[in-house]
């Protein structure tokens, strides 16, 4: 069954950049949806948005902005603007949020996307550390994900290793390292919701994404969620990681879903 819930962030790419954009709900102040999405989902596909008519949107924002001065309308408007690609447009407004009314998290973390989607991660990342000391519960706890993927850009290729981004070390070697401390399932939770929000808008080959869904991959295997971790390996190999890695991969994943399997019958 499908329902509208909440969303933490949502996801807007450049050519050089991506990042997660936090909204309060999947339906704008003035009734507009924005997506549904099916409950409890473990293989990321990223959103369908459902906005076309985007002056319309905007008049009805502006409208009720004048009328009431909630600086929630004011919120979906940047929203809008950056779905349009347009981030500095959407920067100013948020600024205005921000001296309106100050320290929303949600205004603090969609500004750092904006900033990241024009290629300053230095100040996406300001923002998103402010967002995260404001509220360190917004986009289902995992935001601390965002604030490392922007640290790794930051400081080169080095960085893009589960160890780094995910502060949890699943290894580099075909079959992922298993630490008896981490809490895999609650992982997994925080990793797929960033990468459901990212995905929805990055359709080609790219680093973070593909070391982040060999990880989510190798959470599977660690879980035992074999059938996930294949298609979530199919998945790395469209974003650009090593073909011969994701096949043995795959194949490592195959072999625990027919053992366990046959153990069933």
């Amino acid at each position: 069954m499908k329902k509208i819930y909440i969303i933490a962030s949502l996801i807007f790419i450049t050519i050089i950049s991506m990042a997660c954009l936090n909204y309060e709900t999947a339906v704008l102040q003035n009734g507009v949806v924005l997506y549904e999405e099916e409950e409890n989902g473990k293989i990321p596909r990223g959103h369908t948005f459902l906005i076309n008519n985007f002056p319309k949107v905007i008049r009805e924002l502006d409208s009720l902005y004048n009328v009431t001065k909630d600086v929630r309308y004011l919120s979906d408007k940047g929203y809008v603007l950056i779905i349009q690609n347009k981030f500095k447009e959407a920067i100013q407004l948020y600024l205005k949020v921000e001296a309106l009314k100050p320290n929303r998290y949600m205004t603090a973390s969609n500004i750092g996307t904006a900033y990241e989607l024009i290629g300053d991660n230095k100040n996406a990342l300001n923002w998103l550390n402010k967002a995260y000391t404001l509220d360190k519960t917004g986009h289902k706890g995992s935001e601390w994900i965002h604030i490392n993927i922007l640290e790794a850009k930051i400081k080169g290729d080095s960085c893009i290793t589960s160890k780094y981004l995910l502060k949890h070390d699943l290894g580099n070697d075909v079959k992922p390292k298993y630490v008896e401390k981490y809490n895999y399932q609650r992982l997994r939770t925080y990793l797929y919701f960033q990468l459901q929000e990212r995905m929805s808008f990055i359709k080609t080959k790219d680093k973070i994404m593909a070391q982040l869904l060999l990880d989510l991959g190798n959470i599977s295997i660690n879980i035992a969620d074999y059938e996930e971790a294949i298609q979530i390996f199919k998945l790395a190999k469209f974003y650009g990681a090593n073909e011969i890695l994701v096949k043995k991969k795959i194949d490592l994943a195959t072999a625990g879903y027919n053992k366990l399997n046959s153990m069933k019958k």
